[in-house]
């Protein structure tokens, strides 16, 4: 029986380093697309690509070293390569290889120009859907608040009373959730100093900052709380928020809550609608 041509383990060393790169290269934006979700592949980045190929390469010269027979298994058809010496074949090598390495580091450190995809914005928009929801406890119905008034005891309290009763209810139930859930990410005193803020690349929002929740209306909070960093519009990306959709977690009403408790806990007020002022 023919013994069977084994593949050199020169060009096996070769082929697992170029499907690394490959799958790297192409095949990841799709994995990381199925995860964050939208319409738009997200490619790794290149300090991520460097990263994992030079861990592949050690990874493959600690395989090669690992013995005599495997190192010289590897190196032996450069060296017989060589030692030919004038040939075609050894010219082309010889003239190519360092024309295209050349090629490749030109390429990598000359300046570019490139139009930017888009502009980097701090809050992304407002979906629809949202825009003209209102907080159930700081707007309630009269049936809500009659309901309120009766479960409440309040006997014959005035509703403005009973409006400002209803929200302190929900803001302090509200700050039992926050402090559940929110507190490990954004802090007790939501500053973004949470115990788990330094695992983030970078920390989470300062709800304290005059700049961050006190710009944007009440209901702003509560569809970024429900829906997360999965509803994110593609536009303007990354957003590196690594916010869940609390939506899964808990209902419409818990959330509003939540919402009117960061506020309450950072100390600032909720921007206005304009129909409002």
């Amino acid at each position: 029986m023919p013994k069977q041509k084994k593949f050199h383990f020169f060009w096996v060393t070769i082929l697992s380093f170029t499907i690394a790169y490959l799958f790297l290269k192409f095949v990841t934006p799709f994995i990381f697309q199925a995860i964050k979700g939208g319409d738009k592949l997200i490619p790794l980045p290149g300090t991520g690509m460097l990263m994992y190929l030079l861990l592949v390469i050690l990874a493959v010269f600690s395989y090669i070293s690992y013995s005599a027979k495997k190192f010289e298994e590897f190196y032996g058809p450069i060296v017989r390569f060589l030692a030919k010496g004038n040939t075609p074949q050894y010219w082309a090598v010889m003239v190519l290889v360092p024309l295209f390495i050349g090629w490749g580091v030109y390429d990598w450190v000359s300046p570019k120009t490139v139009s930017p995809t888009g502009i980097r914005i701090q809050h992304s928009a407002l979906p629809g859907k949202f825009s003209k929801l209102e907080n159930p406890f700081r707007h309630p119905t009269e049936e809500a608040l009659k309901k309120f008034i009766k479960e409440e005891n309040l006997g014959n309290i005035g509703h403005e009373e009973a409006k400002l009763a209803m929200v302190e209810k929900a803001t302090n139930e509200g700050r039992a959730i926050y402090m559940l859930n929110c507190h490990p990410c954004h802090g007790c005193a939501a500053d973004g100093n949470g115990p788990q803020a330094d695992g983030f690349r970078l920390r989470p929002v300062n709800f304290t900052d005059m700049g961050a929740i006190a710009t944007v209306i009440e209901t702003y909070v509560f569809w970024r709380a429900k829906e997360g960093n999965p509803a994110l519009p593609p536009e303007s990306t990354p957003w590196d928020s690594a916010m869940p959709a609390w939506k899964y977690d808990y209902s419409d009403e818990e959330i509003w809550k939540v919402a009117m408790a960061a506020y309450d806990i950072a100390r600032v007020m909720a921007r206005q609608p304009e129909a409002a002022h």
